[in-house]
């Protein structure tokens, strides 16, 4: 019943972890935009300034492995729009960003409710296997 107990719980904070690193994203992406907006700063220097460790993950693999860390659903949006930053002017990158923005939000707040509805589907689903394996042991 424990292995059972202890399973649920991993899907479940790795479940929480993509939430996590979806939300890690939408900031890093709001950071683009300040820094573009505000102060003019080049891309490759932007990059260089954000020291989030996951990010940086992400930059130094050329945001490549994307599918390994989001959700079907974000993780094309997340692709088209580092493939596209940098390539226009100053309100053309800003619309992009605002646009991807708005676009995160509705994907992170729709995964915040199905983690709700994961998250008592694998305690259950734990706690139920635990108590069959252990009737089938008596």
């Amino acid at each position: 019943m424990c292995g059972c107990i202890t399973l649920s719980y991993y899907y479940e904070k790795r479940e929480k972890n993509k939430l996590m690193q979806l939300s890690n994203m939408r900031d890093f992406i709001l950071h683009i935009r300040t820094k573009i907006d505000y102060f003019l700063t080049p891309l490759h220097i932007i990059y260089s300034e954000y020291t989030n460790p996951f990010i940086m993950t992400l930059i130094n693999d050329d945001f490549n492995n994307l599918d390994f860390y989001f959700e079907k659903d974000a993780s094309p949006l997340i692709k088209e729009f580092f493939s596209s930053v940098g390539k226009g002017l100053k309100d053309e990158e800003i619309a992009l960003c605002d646009y991807t923005l708005s676009k995160l939000e509705l994907i992170y707040e729709n995964n915040e409710k199905e983690l709700k509805n994961k998250i008592k589907v694998f305690r259950t689903l734990a706690i139920f296997g635990g108590a069959s394996v252990c009737i089938l042991m008596i």
